[in-house]
């Protein structure tokens, strides 16, 4: 009996502190990270609609030296660039792999499809200057020989791509992306490939299993080099963290690392590479909310330590934040060079840019103190 007690003595004090705090994020935006990091499982449908609308009143809009807004030359007709990612080269150059689509996106947030009633994705890799000059572009083949899905839907989308060295010291580009191409159930799917510089085709192409029987799988973030010996990892999840091994793509990806945190993490989605930053590593996630059925992405920062993919967890995170303050902002890679760290970002689902913010801009707070 008193036990009974005391669990309701604590569901009301719970109640109460979640009341309290659910009110001062009204106006507060502060209060409002805060309370959605903590108590989002716990929410109704009044709490969580009043918090969504007030974020796109309230979510601050971080200060960007610079932006670029990338064009294709050679981009098709109906077609517009969007979700770009970019990886450090060398001689001071970048490589730039951009997505070009040939659907439209409406007023109401629904997709449609181009003149042909097709939704078609192709990719082009540029070579650009360190202004982010376009000094040449490449469009990736299409692999369809083994392509099995009806051609309604072409493509393979969001590539994610770092820059490996195999044992002849070439360079080449490692691959991770969706793909509805492969897939007799029409599901989407994680794929991996290669690419050698300079190549317009792909190579080594594996579709991948789903580790959890996923029918949807979207946004698995690779693991830098140095944390990999030699395998392919890659974070699966953020809520809890989950790093996959791939590396053996005829059978299921292994959950070799899982961790549980107390702020609500499993909002975080897909993400950025991992940098270098300070004693760890350094990436951006995003989260997307939905108000009167249009979506609303926002992005956080997010530094983790440890030597190793068993070790590493996450220790810090910023507030949400809006880059450009455009509905759907899409971060796709992150790099560091000297006081700026360089962010590509698709806008809207039809525009690609690069952005520079100073490193000072970075307000990273311990994860104890959402709590």
């Amino acid at each position: 009996m008193y036990g009974d007690i005391n669990v309701y003595k604590y569901l009301y004090k719970y109640k109460l502190k979640m009341n309290s705090l659910y009110l001062k994020s009204i106006s507060n935006f502060d209060c409002l990270d805060k309370f959605l990091l903590k108590y989002y499982q716990d929410m109704d449908s009044v709490m969580t609609t009043t918090c969504h609308k007030n974020l796109l009143k309230l979510c601050p809009t971080i200060k960007v030296d610079t932006i670029k807004y990338i064009k294709v030359k050679s981009i098709r007709n109906e077609f517009k660039e969007m979700n770009p990612c970019i990886v450090d080269y060398k001689d001071g150059n970048f490589l730039c792999l951009v997505r070009t689509v040939s659907y439209n996106v409406g007023s109401d947030g629904g997709y449609r499809g181009d003149s042909m009633g097709l939704f078609r994705t192709i990719n082009y890799l540029l070579t650009m200057n360190s202004d982010f000059e376009t000094l040449n572009e490449i469009e990736i083949k299409l692999n369809t020989s083994t392509t099995t899905r009806a051609r309604i839907v072409s493509g393979d989308d969001d590539i994610r791509m770092k820059l490996s060295q195999n044992t002849d010291n070439e360079m080449y580009l490692s691959l991770l992306y969706t793909s509805l191409n492969y897939c007799n159930t029409l599901n989407s799917q994680m794929v991996s490939s290669t690419l050698k510089i300079g190549s317009s085709t792909m190579e080594n192409i594996h579709p991948l299993k789903s580790p959890y029987y996923e029918i949807c799988e979207k946004n698995w973030i690779q693991l830098p080099n140095e944390l990999c010996n030699g395998r392919s990892l890659a974070i699966y999840g953020w809520g809890p963290l989950k790093i996959i091994d791939y590396t053996n793509d005829n059978v299921y990806p292994k959950t070799i690392s899982e961790k549980h945190y107390d702020i609500y993490t499993k909002k975080f989605r897909g993400g950025t590479n991992l940098i270098k930053f300070d004693n760890g590593y350094l990436t951006i996630v995003h989260e997307v909310n939905v108000v009167s059925s249009l979506r609303h992405y926002y992005h956080r920062f997010v530094y983790m330590e440890g030597d190793s993919p068993e070790t590493l967890t996450i220790t810090k995170i910023s507030s949400l934040i809006k880059f450009i303050g455009s509905k759907i902002e899409y971060a796709m890679a992150l790099i560091l060079r000297d006081d700026h760290i360089i962010v590509s970002l698709g806008v809207d689902d039809v525009k690609a840019c690069i952005i520079t913010i100073n490193v000072s801009e970075i307000n990273l707070k311990d994860i104890n103190l959402y709590l």
